[in-house]
């Protein structure tokens, strides 16, 4: 959270959905006004207001792969050029889907675009 204008200068708050998925909103605040005069100005009228969306950063981070695994794995081939390929990248899809299941229990299917819309609405 950023506030730096007067009682009088201020008009409410800018809540910032980094937007993703997978994003942090955290320090936003602070790295926007830092380097932005436009931002600075708009600082003083408005709370700027950063926050982790569920599952990203500060909110109960999910894992879908062990990280020292995912550092080893391939990486995806972002144009696939064979059938081979395609079979491939959808083997790792596949299971990276599954572990995000496996990994984050309950809480996957409560990490959906509308549940961030309504902790918008509630922040």
């Amino acid at each position: 959270h950023v506030s730096t204008g007067t009682k009088a200068e201020r008009q409410g708050a800018l809540l910032y959905n980094p937007g993703g998925p997978g994003g942090s909103g955290m320090r936003f605040p602070t790295r926007i006004t830092a380097k932005n005069p436009l931002w600075t100005k708009t600082a003083k009228a408005y709370d700027f207001v950063g926050f982790d969306p569920r599952g990203v950063g500060h909110s109960a981070p999910i894992s879908c792969v062990d990280p020292q695994e995912f550092v080893k794995a391939p990486k995806a081939d972002p144009v696939p050029d064979s059938e081979a390929d395609k079979r491939a990248q959808r083997k790792l899809a596949r299971e990276y889907a599954e572990g995000c299941g496996e990994r984050s229990g309950e809480m996957l299917p409560h990490m959906t675009t509308p549940n961030t819309a309504r902790d918008l609405d509630v922040i």
